[in-house]
């Protein structure tokens, strides 16, 4: 399968390389997503409050912002 470098990665398939920002989607329940930026901290999100919106269940590396 040829994966584009800003496609949704399945965190139980993979979890991402470097330290950093994110766009990720955490799930409650099972009709309420979210979509949010995470700081990936190497081993896990840095307060990504999935008490109240589920946990991470995708994450995306983000495009540049262009300047």
């Amino acid at each position: 399968m040829n994966r584009d470098e800003f496609d949704w990665n399945d965190m139980n398939e993979y979890v991402p390389e470097y330290r950093g920002h994110y766009l990720v989607a955490q799930k409650k329940g099972r009709d309420r997503c979210y979509r949010f930026v995470r700081f990936w901290e190497g081993d896990d999100w840095v307060n990504s409050k999935a008490d109240e919106y589920g946990p991470v269940i995708y994450w995306m590396k983000m495009k540049p912002v262009p300047l």
